[in-house]
């Protein structure tokens, strides 16, 4: 059995050293604009590893300008094995400049549970809510029912509130967790750029014609269809 589209993706990923996001992915419809697509992304890669030492090194000075800006300390005492948690501390700045860097850099993988956190806090609010309006309502004295219901939301709102804070302070590592290739800001650099040599099997830059013939061989292998039989405009849907 042939290799179903995502794992052909995976393939070229590793034959051309290049990381296909995933947003490019899904306008990618052809063999023909996947080839278009190479042509550029080869073209941005390192060909030499002195060509990827310099990406490396221009990459870790951004990062490192990043830090030293928002940190207000000098570039200079920022190197690339300097550990990334110590520095950002309180958390909410190490949301505020990990959101910088996913804008600039959609390759820099996201921080552990950021998504976690809305999710939970928002439910903490809401079952504290509904927890004290209910308790309250049914609290049986002679006040009237719209004193118990004021009462009862004031003091769900409260206890909500006071639980996601509670939870917000004993888990808060769980909530912003440096992912471990990004442990060092020059892990973090390496995340944000592409640094695989991109050579055709020559040892040659990747053009045109060498894309599109390794391509149309990696399709037919997977596909187990003759390489003259593979259309460049067919749909890859039909094609995998």
């Amino acid at each position: 059995m042939g290799l179903d589209i995502a794992e052909f993706c995976i393939a070229i990923e590793e034959v051309f050293q290049v990381d296909i996001l995933e947003r490019d992915a899904q306008r990618i419809d052809t063999l023909e604009e996947l080839i278009v697509y190479l042509e550029r992304k080869t073209a941005e890669a390192p060909h030499s590893q002195d060509e990827a030492d310099r990406v490396f090194q221009e990459g870790f000075r951004s990062v490192q300008r990043l830090f030293a800006a928002e940190l207000g300390i000098e570039a200079s005492q920022l190197n690339p094995e300097t550990e990334i948690a110590p520095l950002l501390k309180p958390l909410s700045k190490r949301r505020r400049i990990w959101k910088k860097i996913k804008k600039d850099a959609p390759r820099c993988p996201s921080l552990y549970g950021k998504i976690y956190i809305e999710w939970i806090g928002g439910l903490c609010v809401f079952l504290g809510f509904f927890f004290g309006l209910f308790v309250t309502i049914g609290w049986d004295n002679n006040a009237p029912l719209i004193i118990r219901g004021m009462i009862g939301l004031m003091s769900g709102a409260i206890g909500g509130f006071l639980l996601f804070f509670m939870g917000l302070v004993l888990f808060s590592p769980l909530f912003s967790t440096i992912p471990k290739e990004c442990r060092t800001l020059g892990g973090l650099a390496k995340c944000t750029i592409v640094l695989g040599i991109s050579l055709d099997p020559n040892g040659q830059a990747w053009n045109r014609e060498s894309i599109e013939k390794e391509v149309l061989r990696m399709a037919s292998a997977s596909t187990r269809i003759p390489v003259e039989e593979i259309s460049l405009t067919e749909k890859l849907g039909r094609l995998f």
